[in-house]
């Protein structure tokens, strides 16, 4: 499956969209929605680390990278993410993130069957 380079940057904006107002549903429905200066700064770092992430993969594409790759190189990292709160963060461990790393590595499967 080709996605052209363009596609990116609306694949992104519609994200973010979609993150904006599911918080502000969530804000409007009475959920606190609590903000600091430190959660401001991961905030920048994630931001500035998926955008990197980002810049990296369509700079591996120009250099002659398979596209369909990039369905392992999402999964993977998005589990890496996972794991790192996990063990060095010390995010607490639930079922729901269980569940989220299946279905990434189900979908992972899934995309890489359909090239």
């Amino acid at each position: 499956m080709f996605i052209p380079h363009s596609v990116q940057p609306v694949i992104t904006g519609i994200a973010c969209f979609i993150n904006v107002a599911v918080t502000l549903y969530l804000w409007a429905g009475g959920t606190p929605i609590a903000f600091s200066v430190e959660s401001l700064r991961f905030l920048i770092v994630v931001g500035v680390a998926t955008a990197t992430v980002n810049l990296f993969t369509l700079l591996a594409y120009a250099s002659g990278l398979r596209v369909t790759s990039s369905f392992v190189i999402g999964g993977t990292s998005t589990l890496l993410v996972l794991l790192v709160g996990f063990l060095f963060l010390k995010e607490p461990f639930t079922w729901a993130k269980l569940l989220a790393i299946g279905l990434i590595v189900g979908g992972t499967f899934l995309l890489r069957g359909a090239e």
